[in-house]
């Protein structure tokens, strides 16, 4: 079986926490929408157990928890292969604190939108500075609903953290204060073609005034 996708979805109680223990885990690919809208679980099966390593989907994994206080230590993830982590824990309004899922490997991730929005009492969380995240495309609106703790975190809004590379195309920056080099040499480009255009179109412009300039001096000398 590969795909966990809504195994829990919308359920209330599970009623024993060692569910995966004798689980074949290895072929999963698809943990999405797992345990979407489960309400009233206050308490996970032991998921640290299972065998991520080919899993690339963990999107709305826990979305809409509303009480669950606590997880599992899934710290313990092999999440190198995961793109998707969008909305993963949006409205654990109870969760507060997670394990140090900062040891994740999250150099493939591409979109982590809304994965922490309206954890209003996390208050013990890991350093995620250490997180690779130049692969991420999305906005960075993490913990969207709780603006206070992103700024203490650093994850704002992408666009707001670097517009040094002549604003020209630079949407694939990273978090630091310099472009990534995929993004840095064809802003260089662009911006040398912009210079090389613009002067092209101002000597064009120049050599139609003078030949115009020529026409009507060469007319008026015709007439008189």
């Amino acid at each position: 079986m590969n795909n966990l996708s809504f195994m829990f979805y919308n359920i209330s109680t599970i009623t024993s926490n060692s569910y995966f223990y004798n689980y074949n885990s290895i072929n999963i690919k698809n943990m999405s929408y797992m345990f979407y809208n489960c309400q009233s679980i206050i308490q996970l099966p032991d998921i640290s157990i299972l065998n991520t390593k080919n899993v690339n989907d963990m999107s709305f994994m826990f979305y809409n928890c509303l009480s669950l206080k606590q997880l599992p230590d899934i710290s313990k993830w092999n999440i190198e292969n995961v793109v998707n982590t969008n909305n993963m824990f949006e409205n654990c309004f109870s969760l507060s604190s997670l394990p140090n899922i900062s040891v994740w490997n999250t150099k493939k991730i591409k979109n982590m939108d809304f994965m922490f929005k309206n954890c209003k009492l996390l208050t013990n969380i890991p350093d995620f500075s250490k997180w690779d995240i130049s692969e991420d495309n999305s906005n960075h609106k993490m913990f969207e609903g709780d603006e206070e703790l992103e700024k203490k975190l650093g994850f704002t809004k992408k666009e707001k953290k670097l517009k040094n590379c002549l604003d020209l195309c630079c949407e694939k920056c990273d978090i630091c204060l310099n472009c990534c080099n995929r993004c840095f040499i064809p802003c260089i480009i662009l911006f040398i073609i912009l210079i090389i255009s613009s002067s092209l179109f101002m000597h064009l412009k120049n050599k139609e005034f003078i030949q115009t300039k020529k026409i009507i001096n060469d007319s008026v000398e015709y007439i008189f």
